[in-house]
């Protein structure tokens, strides 16, 4: 069995308050929906919980990329459009995408 295909996105409504939800979707649909108390604090971890589930698509294809080019070999092209996936999945899993 397989992951649903990404992208995987967040998408939802979290007031300043901390009151809301986040759905992380695919292509097909929703994945999870993650609901959130009226608090800031849990809106945030709630955030960063939803940013790094909806990275682990991009995180995965970046880790098994890189871990092939661990590998050996001397293309230094591979090499760099291999870590330029490894940090933009680790942006998007921060938030920073």
């Amino acid at each position: 069995m397989e992951h649903s295909k990404g992208p995987w996105e967040t998408d939802g409504r979290v007031s300043p308050a901390g009151a809301g939800y986040l759905d992380i979707v695919c292509p097909k649909g929703r994945i999870a929906m993650m609901d959130c108390e009226d608090d800031a604090f849990w809106a945030a971890e709630l955030e960063a919980n939803a940013n790094l589930i909806a990275a682990a698509p991009e995180l995965l294809a970046a880790c098994e990329e890189m871990a092939a080019q661990l590998g050996g070999g001397n293309d230094f092209a591979k090499w760099e459009a291999a870590k330029a996936k490894l940090v933009a999945a680790i942006a998007k899993a921060k938030g920073r995408a």
